[in-house]
């Protein structure tokens, strides 16, 4: 999978198990989908190391 330029520092996975959420080195953070193996990068990010990225599963 191409996409970031650095390391990747945090990783998780959709509660579905479909995407996965990476931060990294190169300041920024992607959504990938497993399925197409594509990624789509998360806009508007203040600058700097995404050092933790979650997800919250809102009722």
């Amino acid at each position: 999978m191409d996409g970031h330029r650095f390391y990747s520092v945090s990783v998780t996975f959709s509660l579905d198990g479909r995407y996965v959420l990476t931060g990294s080195a190169d300041n920024t953070a992607r959504i990938w989908d497993l399925q197409t193996d594509e990624s789509t990068i998360i806009p508007d990010l203040e600058d700097g190391l995404i050092w933790l990225i979650f997800i919250l599963k809102v009722k």
